[in-house]
């Protein structure tokens, strides 16, 4: 799938909330409101002074949001946010959706448009003063630190490579036997219609059993030695720089099985981003493994000032 976004079409931001402590805090609900929310799309322009128990990064940014808390379950659920922000250690998200038109093309030709694109990143709680206190509710103010120093969006190219062997997924097969079978379509040497203007990341899920899960995209071998078995799934994150193995509902990190190379450009680095498309290259070339299905998916990072 290829997507695009509609210049000239970036409104208000619609819907705001933080994940922390394993929950989500919609901070445009009836306990909790954010009035500034706007701030989000760029910065202050310096750099955090105080972050707290989590390291300091020189990415990193505050930006200081006015949150209101109705009631007393409002303020109960405001403590909750705040503790687990604290406790959270920098793993927290801030989700944002902004009202961006954007135009999702199918593989079919097909075109729907969406009203509205996400943006999330990590965030810390630097400082929180109480603004006012009213029997009704209390106001806070948030210094809150983004920690990734750019934004991951919502809008994301995916492809899906299977198998290649007879009679395999979307193959047919018929009740009569044949001296030959109709293998399905055969997998796309390349990854074709990318957003070009972004810097792009593979995530790559590849589902066992699978002999040697390795891909190979635009030159560079995104691989772990070992074998999946049926039931396990691998995760490579390049943005987030983890290695999963997912099964039985349980992942576990794999990162001392992962083909680390000499590093970023040296051919096979698990964690290498996609470089930049020229005016000759169209797309990526990509080589799946043959016996196991593989999804690609092409996570966006845009500037945190861009939103």
């Amino acid at each position: 799938m290829s997507y695009r976004i509609a210049a000239g079409r970036i409104n208000a931001i619609a819907e705001i909330s933080i994940s922390a402590g394993g929950i989500e805090y919609d901070l445009d609900s009836q306990y909790l409101s954010c009035g500034n929310a706007a701030g989000l799309r760029g910065f202050d322009g310096n750099p955090a002074v105080s972050l707290g128990s989590f390291a300091y990064q020189s990415s990193v940014r505050t930006v200081d949001l006015e949150m209101t808390a109705f009631g007393d379950s409002g303020v109960v659920t405001a403590n909750k946010l705040f503790t687990s922000l604290e406790n959270d250690e920098g793993d927290s998200v801030v989700k944002v959706t902004t009202q961006i038109g954007s135009m999702r093309t199918a593989i079919d030709g097909g075109a729907t448009e969406d009203d509205s694109t996400t943006f999330t990143q990590h965030v810390g709680l630097s400082k929180v003063e109480v603004a006012a206190t009213t029997q009704k509710y209390n106001t806070y103010k948030l210094t809150l630190a983004l920690l990734d120093g750019c934004w991951t969006t919502g809008l994301r190219n995916k492809y899906t490579f299977r198998p290649n062997a007879a009679a395999s997924v979307g193959a047919i097969d018929y009740p009569l036997d044949h001296p030959y079978d109709l293998g399905g379509a055969g997998n796309p040497g390349e990854m074709r219609s990318v957003n070009a203007s972004r810097k792009l990341w593979p995530l790559i899920v590849i589902t066992g059993p699978c002999a040697k899960p390795s891909v190979t995209i635009a030159g560079n071998r995104y691989a772990v030695n070992m074998a999946l078995t049926a039931g396990q799934s691998l995760e490579i994150n390049t943005l987030r720089k983890t290695v999963l193995l997912k099964h039985g509902g349980v992942s576990e990190s794999v990162l001392g099985k992962a083909v680390l190379g000499l590093g970023e450009g040296s051919g096979s680095y698990i964690f290498q981003p996609l470089p930049h498309l020229t005016a000759k290259s169209l797309g990526y070339t990509v080589t799946p493994p043959s016996d196991a299905l593989t999804t690609v998916t092409l996570l966006e990072t845009v500037p945190a000032i861009n939103i």
